[in-house]
């Protein structure tokens, strides 16, 4: 018979010597230790692809709704932080620490301009949400940033809008790389 080499256990790192070349551990302790390792690493695995599986079926059973919304929140994160960042409020010309991405034709009355960026401007959180006279100096506001003929052409009127999901999920994902740009 050959000689086999003296090797290192692969649980307690002590040299010994194996009675055939595949063993692995120096003893019954280390080869149960051996044993709960490979078992763990496999349900680490299984759990990690169940996740997954979960994660791609909550995808497919996402509404279009759903889709909306996330869409929304990348697009109004993205003029908040990085198109409109340093500019003062559209309505009342005024610096806030904290701004709400407000629509200038809301999304109830337009929804085919819901995520039209001419649109949108950063707003703080008192024009967008209490202030009944913002809508007047909100026109006056964009005015001054995009021009009269871009607010004219946001007030013609638009033919109606229904996006699929997959055009929700390409604005969702440029919107998103968009943002990472300013990272």
């Amino acid at each position: 018979m050959k000689a086999v080499k003296p090797k290192k256990c692969k649980i307690c790192k002590c040299t010994f010597e194996p009675r055939s070349s595949t063993q692995a551990v120096c003893g019954f302790k280390c080869a149960g230790k051996l044993v709960e390792q490979k078992r763990d690493k496999e349900t680490r695995k299984l759990a990690s692809l169940e996740r997954q599986e979960r994660s791609r079926m909550r995808l497919k059973l996402k509404t279009r709704g759903q889709w909306i919304k996330e869409v929304q929140t990348v697009l109004n994160a993205w003029i908040v932080k990085v198109r409109d960042a340093g500019l003062p409020c559209v309505s009342c010309g005024k610096h806030k620490p904290r701004y709400d991405c407000g629509h200038y034709l809301a999304r109830s009355i337009r929804p085919e301009l819901r995520f039209n960026e001419d649109n949108l401007a950063n707003q703080c959180i008192y024009c967008n949400n209490y202030s009944k006279n913002a809508h007047i100096a909100y026109r006056e506001g964009l005015i001054k940033r995009i021009g009269l003929e871009r607010v004219l052409a946001l007030e013609a009127p638009h033919p109606p809008v229904k996006w699929s999901i997959e055009e929700l999920k390409e604005l969702k994902s440029l919107y998103k790389a968009k943002l990472k740009e300013l990272k």
